[in-house]
């Protein structure tokens, strides 16, 4: 297995998984490139897209084009707004076909300039950041082939970026991802140890803390470091309660964006706050979208679980199995929550099936830890 492919079957964490920082392309108020004089402007078109006014930020897209005589970097801010339309559901093969080229046609103006500015920090992030976007995009289509590709375009520029974190706060992200993923996942399957010692070494704690850094101190990637850091902390350290302060300032600063109250209900429910989660998950089931209603009857089931409420919470989890978009990661919540009802209700084999399901789908040790201890 090559590096690259290992990188892949971290789930890309380090590359893929940075989905839209495209404010870690964009410099802090030091830099010098044309996006950075348009600090403002930026500023505005992330809050419309994060905030899910995809016309708003459309029309600041087309001022910035004018403003940087065409960065590539406003096409990548045009792919973002493309790809907060197209996730979190993923059903829409239009806006997908559409995301997919706008990347790539992004990637090879970005190359072209880079061939003639190597060293030009707003070129280098806008590259990485546009191969991370495709590399994930394959993954959710499981292309194996092609996320390594894309990784593999990445890599170096995701190394090479390190070394201006002092001066652009934003490039913390990437470093924060890289540091703890380089870690954690061979911690996960030791298996692949053997594989990674050639590997710039990571350091978890440092990584957390550099996550923390870019939630706070970059001016673009804020909400996509506070997404990655809640999210390792929720799903990997175990730590839910330390994510709430953070996601709770997510839904205050952008209201009308769906995904974040989600995130923030999960979390809450993680952290065994039912009360506060109680109102969120009722606004998710207001939403008319299958993704949300499919989700939001999850929460609910785990809600009623947790209330002890178990032959509720086994049908409302069978309910949500049963729709569509089959997303693997919801898909494994709703089991490990007809696996707790089964192990409750003295139904072992049952359990036991479930948690196998859980295992298959689960993608993170806050769900694949439970289900290893219930199958020794």
């Amino acid at each position: 297995m090559t590096l690259f492919a290992l990188i892949n079957k971290w789930r890309l964490a380090i590359v893929g998984c940075c989905l839209l920082w495209t404010g870690s392309l964009l410099a802090q108020s030091v830099g010098i490139g044309p996006m950075a004089a348009q600090q403002t402007l930026v500023r505005q078109t992330l809050q419309a897209i994060y905030n899910n006014n995809p016309d708003q930020a459309d029309g600041l897209i087309n001022r910035l084009d004018m403003q940087t005589a065409h960065h590539p970097a406003v096409d990548l801010l045009r792919a973002v707004r493309l790809h907060w339309q197209w996730f979190p559901a993923r059903t829409d093969d239009r806006l997908r076909g559409q995301l997919v080229s706008l990347l790539e046609k992004t990637a090879d103006e970005t190359q072209t300039q880079l061939d003639k500015r190597p060293d030009d920090p707003e070129l280098i992030f806008t590259y990485f950041t546009t191969e991370a976007m495709l590399t994930r995009m394959a993954y959710f289509d499981h292309q194996t082939l092609k996320s390594v590709g894309y990784a593999k375009k990445a890599y170096s520029y995701l190394q090479k970026g390190r070394a201006y974190r002092q001066q652009y706060p934003d490039f913390s992200l990437s470093s924060g991802l890289y540091d703890y993923y380089r870690e954690e996942y061979p911690e996960l399957h030791p298996v692949y140890k053997p594989l990674v010692w050639f590997m710039r070494s990571g350091d978890k704690q440092n990584g957390l803390a550099q996550l923390g850094i870019a939630s706070k101190q970059s001016l673009f990637s804020q909400v996509e470091a506070t997404l990655y850091l809640t999210h390792i902390l929720a799903d990997y350290e175990n730590r839910a309660s330390e994510a709430l302060p953070y996601l709770a300032q997510l839904t205050k600063q952008y209201p009308n964006n769906p995904f974040f109250v989600v995130r923030y209900a999960e979390v809450l429910l993680h952290a065994g706050r039912l009360t506060q989660a109680i109102p969120l998950i009722d606004s998710v089931l207001t939403i008319w979208q299958p993704f949300y209603r499919q989700i939001g009857l999850l929460l609910m089931a785990r809600l009623k679980l947790a209330q002890g409420a178990l032959t509720e919470a086994d049908t409302l989890a069978q309910t949500a199995l049963q729709k569509q978009p089959k997303d693997e990661a919801y898909q494994a919540w709703a089991y490990a929550v007809r696996a707790r009802v089964a192990a409750r209700t003295n139904q072992p084999q049952q359990a036991r099936l479930f948690y196998k399901k859980v295992l298959d789908l689960a993608e993170y040790p806050i769900l694949s830890t439970e289900a290893k201890q219930y199958l020794k």
